[in-house]
C-alpha cells in the first residue's frame, strides 16, 4: 500500500514482511528509515510523525543556513 498526501512531499509505503511477521513502513527516498509494527495503522501513524520530523529538520537547516 502506498499513500501520498498533498500537504507533504513524502509518500508512505506499508508492506507485510514475512520474515519479521510485521508490517514494515518506509518513506521512499529516505533509506535509513524503517518502522515495523503489528498493525498497519500504527506503522502509518509513526510514518506521519517521522515525515513531520523530517520537515522540522529541513526548516531548521534553512534557518541555520540563513544565519551563517
Amino acid at each position: 500500500m502506498e499513500v501520498s498526501s498533498l500537504t507533504t512531499v513524502h509518500s508512505f509505503r506499508v508492506d507485510w514482511d514475512q520474515k519479521l511477521e510485521r508490517f514494515v513502513g518506509t518513506i521512499p527516498g529516505v533509506e535509513s528509515l524503517m518502522i515495523a509494527g503489528k498493525y498497519p495503522s500504527v506503522v502509518m501513524t509513526e510514518l506521519v510523525r517521522a515525515a513531520w520530523l523530517l520537515k522540522a529538520i529541513e526548516i531548521l537547516d534553512e534557518v541555520l543556513e540563513r544565519r551563517a
